[in-house]
């Protein structure tokens, strides 16, 4: 049932975010509209009409995702991150208004919600079976490990996808948001994130590195540390397998010639 969920799972997200895409800065009502729906579903409201079919698929995968048969914990957090990702499909609408690159700050905070990493992360327990103790979860340095994790793989999805999202008036990008901090060109932006990219794996390998003896200190049993090292095992293959995905995805390789830049990139809330 895990894997089947996260292909699910997956690809809701990735349509549903096409369909935010290429809408303009003065739709951040209608995209409001379009994740309240999805909300009233979290939250079970019998009130709130779908606005696409795509609610409807959401209803079918949230119901799903409650019978996962994990901890309520695990539960809780995954709710909290739905309603995160949802609603930065939205703030990212009434970012792009302004017509300017984002700050940093805002940058993390949008970019984290808008490509669903927190939940993608969320994934990894439910494909593997098993659950993070909630003592190591949230230590210091597997936290860093999943902001790290979804930092890396949106700064180089942002690289590859900059020209796509340049031609849309997009400007939620770590390349714009570094060009617009340090008032430089492009190519310069680009080695910047490209460093960062560099350091932060860095960092990543150091604390990987440290999990088991994270784990002894924490006074954790054989099987939790099966199950923590499990974890960052998961995120390491998320690093390691998203940069040839992307890539190769005609999701990227192709963008402009299944819809010219001149073109509207998605259906509008999955209406022609």
């Amino acid at each position: 049932m895990g894997l089947d969920l996260c292909n699910y799972a997956t690809t809701f997200m990735t349509v549903y975010d096409d369909q935010f895409e290429g809408t303009s800065a003065t739709a951040s009502a209608e995209a409001a509209a379009e994740v309240r729906t999805c909300l009233g579903v979290i939250d079970e409201r019998t009130d709130v009409p779908a606005a696409s079919p795509l609610t409807g698929i959401f209803a079918e995968i949230w119901h799903e995702w409650l019978r996962a048969g994990l901890s309520a914990e695990w539960h809780a957090r995954v709710r909290t991150d739905w309603v995160y990702c949802l609603t930065s499909m939205a703030h990212e609408r009434v970012a792009l208004r302004t017509g300017k690159p984002l700050l940093l700050d805002q940058y993390l905070w949008l970019r984290r919600g808008t490509s669903y990493m927190p939940l993608f992360l969320d994934l990894i327990e439910l494909a593997g079976g098993r659950e993070c103790p909630r003592i190591a979860f949230h230590a210091p340095p597997l936290q860093i490990m999943r902001c790290i994790t979804m930092d890396v793989v949106n700064y180089m999805n942002d690289v590859l996808s900059l020209h796509k999202e340049m031609a849309r008036g997009d400007n939620d990008n770590i390349v714009l948001t570094l060009q617009g901090t340090y008032d430089c060109s492009l190519d310069e932006a680009i080695s910047r994130v490209c460093a960062s990219v560099r350091e932060q794996v860095r960092r990543f390998t150091e604390l990987h590195g440290r999990l088991p003896e994270m784990c002894a200190a924490l006074g954790l049993s054989g099987e939790e540390t099966e199950a923590v090292l499990g974890y960052g095992h998961g995120l390491e293959c998320w690093i390691g397998g998203y940069d040839p995905w992307q890539r190769s995805s005609a999701r990227y390789t192709t963008a402009f010639a299944q819809r010219p830049a001149d073109q509207r990139w998605a259906f509008r809330m999955g209406r022609t």
